[in-house]
């Protein structure tokens, strides 16, 4: 979740991903809960895909692309 606050108005822009937790740890990158986070859709745990990826389809990734989109669309006015 990530959280933005403006004046007196708070907003919440929530990010989830789906996955399975392995017994094994697999990969080399990220960080934490990584090496044993499986995305099946991609067939990888986060630790075994391009920092580039994870972060487009992470949780933090999709609610900071949620967030983006409202500063978009209601502070900047673009529709």
């Amino acid at each position: 979740v990530l959280a933005y606050a403006s004046g007196r108005d708070i907003k919440l822009f929530e990010g989830r991903v789906k996955g399975t937790i392995k017994s094994e740890a697999a990969g080399e990158n990220g960080f934490g809960y990584d090496p044993v986070f499986f995305i099946p859709e991609e067939d990888k745990t986060f630790a075994q895909m391009p920092l580039e990826r994870k972060n487009s389809i992470s949780h933090r990734g999709l609610a900071l692309d949620a967030w983006v989109q409202y500063l978009r669309s209601e502070i900047m006015g673009d529709k």
